[in-house]
């Protein structure tokens, strides 16, 4: 049971650094609103599954990376 304590804490507290980043980083707000921008087009456009897994994986690292930078600064 001490786990889902755990994994539910955790869990919290990444919602509100993503939280807090949305509010102070415009460079993240730009990076969510262009992914969800690319991710509506990987699904409107004709492509192939791999690619539209790539776009939607590199989105997300793009993100990931937003995030690490924001928490080094």
């Amino acid at each position: 049971m001490e786990f889902f304590t755990r994994l539910k804490a955790r869990i919290i507290w990444s919602w509100a650094g993503c939280v807090d980043t949305w509010k102070n980083e415009h460079s993240f707000r730009s990076w969510v609103w262009a992914n969800i921008v690319s991710g509506a087009l990987a699904f409107l456009l004709p492509l192939d599954p791999a690619e539209r897994a790539l776009i939607l994986a590199l989105g997300l690292l793009v993100l990931a990376a937003e995030l690490i930078n924001t928490a080094i600064e």
